[in-house]
């Protein structure tokens, strides 16, 4: 990327029975074909407590360490987002200024 950056999702589909079932299989089809993956696996567990087990916590910061500032428009440090921030639009206008200061540096390079 020229703006030193790069997108990736990441998505964990739990579904309770087996990987034979109908549902499970057609899900998964729908899943590959809106996006192609570059990796998949799927993994069986007897219980969701011995799929989570395996979890290292999590760092969830209690404030807010990456404000934004005159060069940055700051970031969320976990991708734990509050549904009133999604709809309040904030959000959205985060990425969008994000994108618009990779784009203006990239100007000013050339």
């Amino acid at each position: 990327s020229k703006c030193n950056s790069f997108w990736s999702i990441t998505m964990q589909y739990v579904f309770q029975g087996p990987t034979t079932d109908s549902f499970f299989n057609s899900t998964i089809n729908n899943f590959t074909t809106i996006l192609t993956p570059v990796s998949s696996e799927i993994q069986n567990y007897p219980n969701w407590y011995a799929a989570v087990s395996t979890y290292g916590l999590e760092v969830i910061y209690p404030v807010d360490i990456l404000s934004p500032t005159t060069t940055s428009t700051g970031g969320l440090p976990s991708v734990l987002i509050n549904r009133d921030v999604i709809t309040s639009g904030l959000f959205s206008q985060q990425l969008k200024n994000q994108v618009r200061i990779c784009r203006d540096q990239q100007q000013q390079q050339q």
